[in-house]
């Protein structure tokens, strides 16, 4: 005789929609900030402060399923081994922004990023084809990004000394 059982399929894995999702809610709220930063010219309403800081909680979710798929979360590897990951190395200076003052220079890497990833997601070969061109304009915004933090650092403006010491040594490990 045949029995007939019931086959449990293996559930599906919701990081994937999760890591979308993530870098959806960062490219949405930080061109958000952007719009709204290029029309008003305004740093200190409570719009671009909102999109600047959900837009910094999408990197968060987006670049911590990307560790968890990378290591399993709960079983990290060593600490030496998990910041020499840029992965990880941009989720703790997302952080760091979080807590420091809004920059159009500070989201602009993650804004790019998400562009690609999601590009990328959906096979559109028009945005993967200018990778080297959005890879370069990471490269000059991280640069720039030095001199507008020392002159904050210089003009007392907030945790900006924080931020330079921290990003110093950001830049440090990626060198």
């Amino acid at each position: 005789q045949k029995k007939l059982r019931k086959i449990n399929k293996p559930k599906k894995s919701n990081e994937k929609t999760l890591w979308l999702v993530g870098h959806s809610i960062t490219l949405f709220f930080s061109i958000l900030y952007m719009m709204y930063y290029v029309q008003r010219k305004s740093k200190t309403h409570l719009v671009p402060w909102l999109a600047y800081k959900f837009a910094l909680m999408g990197v968060w979710l987006s670049y911590t399923i990307s560790l968890n798929t990378q290591y399993n979360l709960k079983s990290l590897p060593h600490y030496g081994s998990l910041i020499a990951t840029e992965n990880f190395q941009y989720l703790l200076l997302s952080v760091v922004w979080f807590f420091n003052r809004s920059s159009l220079f500070k989201i602009l890497p993650y804004t790019i990023l998400s562009i690609l990833h999601i590009s990328n997601n959906f096979k559109l070969n028009a945005v993967l084809k200018q990778e080297k061109l959005f890879a370069y304009i990471i490269l000059y915004n991280e640069l720039f990004l030095f001199p507008v933090l020392f002159v904050d650092t210089i003009l007392l403006k907030g945790t900006s000394g924080y931020g330079l010491v921290i990003y110093t040594m950001f830049v440090w490990l990626r060198i």
